[in-house]
């Protein structure tokens, strides 16, 4: 497959001469801070005919040359190794935690503008028809749409199962109170006029039941002591978003 078309799109994202990429050039997350413009590349790559199953898979661009050219036996075997060893760790975390808890905050600037956008690219690949028809129903659609896409970095933060899944496939409805909601998770969402922040709670019900259950003295003051933790954790966050935009509005 021919190469060079990638090369250019990701050196845009990059800021850098894309004769400059070689197969060590680092194109994730830590070096594209926002998750918006890291999705947004994914979509460009995309529209050029680079096709990805799992782009948060993706380190550097020989990683990225190896998945678009299907030659992934030995990164297939990593990321295998790599699910496991999540798996267990995201097992153990809802063992030990009554609540799990996603937050992420996204420049509403940062996205992509377009004239039609339920046939651009990146909103097509992170929104499903219903989220779109929703936030172009809007006065400010860009910032619903920053919201909505901040809602969803929330939950994958805060449930590792849908590290995977495509955002298309995450479908964030709203109730009659227009409040948003996504199954098994409290969502609040909080913007200024350039910024939004979204809070994801999930609720483990297993390890609720299991608390109010009380099969012993032991575990209901571990659970007791879990759910405590919790609680100062969500009030220290909602002290912590507010302070950030507190900040936002007097800069």
């Amino acid at each position: 497959m021919e190469i060079e078309k990638a090369r250019l799109v990701i050196s845009h994202f990059l800021d850098i001469d894309s004769n400059d990429i070689d197969q060590f050039t680092i194109i994730d997350h830590t070096v594209i801070k926002s998750s918006l413009l890291l999705h947004r590349m994914y979509a460009a790559l995309a529209k050029e005919g680079y096709i990805l199953e799992d782009p948060a898979s993706i380190v550097t661009f020989g990683d990225f040359v190896k998945a678009v050219t299907q030659e992934v036996d030995s990164l297939s075997s990593t990321q295998s190794l790599s699910s496991k060893k999540e798996s267990k760790q995201s097992n153990k975390e809802e063992i030990q935690s009554i609540f799990s808890v996603g937050v992420d905050m996204e420049k509403v600037s940062q996205l992509e503008e377009t004239d039609d956008y339920f046939n651009n690219i990146f909103y097509k690949e992170n929104f499903t028809f219903d989220e779109i028809k929703y936030c172009t129903s809007k006065a400010n659609a860009q910032q619903s749409f920053a919201a909505l896409f901040a809602t969803k970095e929330a939950i994958v933060k805060a449930d590792n199962s849908y590290k995977k899944t495509k955002f298309n496939n995450i479908n964030i409805s709203h109730n009659e109170t227009n409040k948003p909601y996504f199954k098994d998770f409290s969502i609040s969402i909080s913007h200024t006029e350039d910024f939004v922040v979204a809070v994801a709670v999930k609720l483990n019900s297993n390890i609720m039941a299991s608390s109010i259950q009380y099969p012993n003295i032991k575990n209901a003051n571990q659970n007791d002591t879990n759910l405590n933790k919790a609680l100062k954790i969500l009030a220290i966050l909602s002290l912590g978003i507010l302070s950030i935009f507190l900040m936002l509005e007097f800069l």
